[in-house]
């Protein structure tokens, strides 16, 4: 199917999980509404998978309904599975995770892809899409749907943009990952990523440090957009609160909690205080058995509240009542720049990186003088007791940033796709 300049411009969005409650469905909304916002045509491709309790990903259905102009421009396609396909998803059906990881790593050897791989370009699809200069864009991971897109994209001779918001050979192990199923899934797919990164027009990603881990023959194509943060400037209210809170924002993993250096500082701070004005609150971490474990090693249960992912509105509320953003560092990755990040500098409340990375989290606060990078115990004890002092004195604790909108950054985004 040939194209010419004279055909009408499409952009195509391959992404997944556009109906979950998380970060990333925030930051696909804000393109989508820019795309629509300057008439550009658009299709969004959503995998149709035999699974039904995302939340077995660490994912919450969103209560939001999408705009119209959003459901009507979705394209459905059932993924084509196969026995270990459908297998996993009866295991992450059940909760059974580590089976699930198992079986998502087989399927990796036997197939050459995760099992979240659609399967075959779809005969109908490419009718659908006829007739228009098209360009895919897609957003991994699951980095099986890269596979999925460059397929499409030879299909029906368009322009290829990957989006990566972590790296997928080239890189790090995955914080929830192993080191050596990693090692072995870069000997299985760095070739195959290479190739979709050489048939790529552009590449995209979140940070410099991303970028660079890329090869140099890709990254003089690459471009990095930044995290904007999810809220508006309506949204801050610089109301001093009745209670000394500390918040982290997110997800969790364990590798967080191999360093105790907040949990002892933050033990040595509370003696001789009164406990019931303090508290330590992990939004959207959920009752994890290690977090809970962790907190009652260090006696900390008493003060800590910890809670499912919230709506934008209970997250606004958390934001502007706390006292301080704390930041846990991923355990020796030093180029994770989390989308929290962004919001934390936003509501312009002092964070606090307990233990430097020596990296991207580090290099963010410094830059932006955000707060407070400490490297032991008695450093994080003192900046505990500076602030409850401020706290005590009801003065404020504003640290004026300059943190771009998800609507900045997505109409500087749509600029360059439809380029």
């Amino acid at each position: 199917m040939m194209i010419s300049s004279s055909l009408p411009k499409q952009i195509i969005l391959i992404l997944p999980h556009l109906k979950d409650n998380t970060t990333s469905t925030e930051r696909f909304i804000s393109i989508i509404k820019e795309l629509h916002r300057i008439n550009v045509r658009f299709k969004i491709i959503e995998f149709i998978y035999p699974f039904k309790k995302s939340v077995g990903l660490g994912h919450q259905k969103t209560n939001d309904e999408l705009p119209k102009y959003i459901v009507d421009n979705i394209i459905n396609i059932n993924a084509q599975l196969n026995f270990l396909n459908r297998l996993a998803f009866k295991c992450l059906d059940a909760y059974e995770y580590p089976v699930w990881k198992f079986l998502n790593w087989v399927h990796q050897v036997v197939f050459r892809n995760d099992v979240f791989f659609p399967g075959m370009v779809d005969p109908k699809l490419l009718k659908v899409l006829e007739g228009f200069d098209n360009t895919v864009v897609v957003f991994g991971g699951p980095f099986s749907i890269f596979s999925y897109a460059k397929s499409l994209s030879e299909k029906v001779i368009s322009k290829l943009i990957l989006d990566y918001r972590d790296p997928w050979t080239f890189g790090y192990t995955p914080v929830a990952g192993n080191k050596i199923i990693y090692r072995i899934n870069c000997i299985l797919n760095r070739r195959r990523e290479y190739k979709i990164l050489l048939k790529a027009s552009k590449v995209i990603t979140v940070s410099h440090s991303l970028k660079k881990l890329l090869p140099l023959s890709i990254q003089s194509k690459t471009v990095v957009f930044e995290n904007g943060c999810n809220f508006s400037a309506s949204d801050i209210n610089l109301e001093l609160s009745d209670t000394f809170d500390i918040l982290y924002a997110g997800t969790l993993y364990k590798c967080q909690l191999k360093d105790g250096t907040f949990f002892e500082a933050l033990m040595l701070f509370l003696e001789g205080k009164d406990r019931r004005k303090i508290r330590l609150i992990f939004a959207g971490a959920g009752s994890q058995a290690f977090l809970i474990e962790n907190l009652a090693n260090y006696n900390l249960l008493d003060i800590a509240l910890l809670t499912v992912r919230l709506s934008r509105d209970e997250m606004i509320k958390l934001f502007n009542k706390s006292s301080l953003f704390l930041h846990l560092k991923y355990g020796e990755r030093r180029f994770i720049i989390t989308s929290k990040q962004s919001d934390y500098l936003f509501f312009n409340k002092p964070i606090l990186l307990p233990v430097s990375d020596k990296g991207d989290l580090e290099n963010s606060i410094s830059y932006n003088k955000a707060g407070f990078v400490c490297n032991s115990v008695k450093e994080n004890v003192e900046i505990l007791n500076l602030l409850w002092y401020k706290f005590l004195n009801k003065q404020s604790y504003f640290i004026d940033n300059q943190v771009f909108s998800r609507e900045y950054i997505a109409g500087k985004y749509v600029s360059f796709i439809t380029s």
